[in-house]
């Protein structure tokens, strides 16, 4: 007789030394609930989300850190902008583009590794 399966669950604690930097002019968490939605849950597993709508700041933001790795989470947009300054920082882990037009930027975006 098999045993019963649980639910897997893949990571149940807190992601040490990463940090999110979220770079979105639309970006409101009180009026945008999906990105709320995202924020909170993102807020279960690293250690801070820190949310930016202008591209200087976001740069300052990464450049300013040093113990941490960045998940970098960016608008299709500001990401064709942001991407070219931040994608050799060392700081700089990972990057995703969140837009809901994929094909917009899928040509551009094939050029750096960084980009998930």
């Amino acid at each position: 007789m098999e045993k019963p399966r649980r639910p897997r669950r893949l990571y149940a604690g807190t992601v040490q030394n990463f940090v999110v930097a979220w770079l979105d002019e639309n970006i409101d968490e009180e009026i945008n609930i999906d990105c709320q939605n995202t924020i909170i849950k993102l807020r279960e597993v690293v250690n801070a989300v820190n949310t930016f709508t202008n591209i200087e700041e976001c740069v300052t933001f990464i450049t300013d850190i040093k113990d941490e790795k960045v998940f970098m989470i960016s608008s299709g947009t500001l990401g064709q902008t942001s991407v070219p300054i931040v994608h050799d920082m060392t700081q700089v882990n990972t990057i995703y583009i969140f837009c809901a037009n994929t094909t917009r930027h899928e040509q551009w975006t094939q050029q750096w590794a960084k980009i998930k």
